[in-house]
């Protein structure tokens, strides 16, 4: 890449709630490891659980912060990726998390490592660009940002 490539900044939600911090940090570790090849920088509210101990579970001490901040953001980045790969959770934030995507004109790519949740109607509705597996989710993410000369 050269150094006048443009770094695309894609916000990452996922489950949170009732989470252990160490958890939360393995998925997305797994998710930054994926897309190191491509030029982006994966953005989430994740990186406030360094002030959560490993051993306890996540809980918000302020919504109206959190959702505040996850906005706030969201509207630095190019593109919303979720995963949404948990088989019957209700996903409620990263749903509100979307429609704030939608809003924004933020195209979304949803990960469901074959989760019966992507075939819901309002999933198919607002998310093109959907995946289940890490190769797709790169494929999603070039097509979605129209990236050239990748590989």
């Amino acid at each position: 890449m050269k150094k006048d490539d443009k770094i695309h900044r894609i916000f990452f939600g996922m489950a949170m709630d009732g989470f252990h911090a160490s958890d939360l940090k393995k998925v997305l570790y797994r998710q930054k490891h994926n897309l190191l090849s491509l030029p982006v920088q994966l953005c989430t509210t994740i990186d406030d659980c360094n002030r959560i101990t490993k051993s306890s579970p996540i809980s918000i001490v302020d919504p109206s912060q959190t959702v505040e901040q996850s906005l706030r953001l969201m509207k630095t980045c190019d593109l919303a990726l979720f995963d949404l790969s948990i088989s019957h959770w209700h996903y409620v934030g990263c749903i509100c998390e979307m429609m704030n995507a939608v809003y924004l004109n933020i195209p979304i790519v949803g990960y469901f490592r074959r989760s019966a949740l992507q075939y819901r109607t309002y999933i198919q509705y607002y998310i093109k660009w959907r995946a289940n597996t890490y190769r797709e989710i790169q494929e999603c993410i070039i097509g979605a940002l129209h990236l050239t000369n990748i590989y």
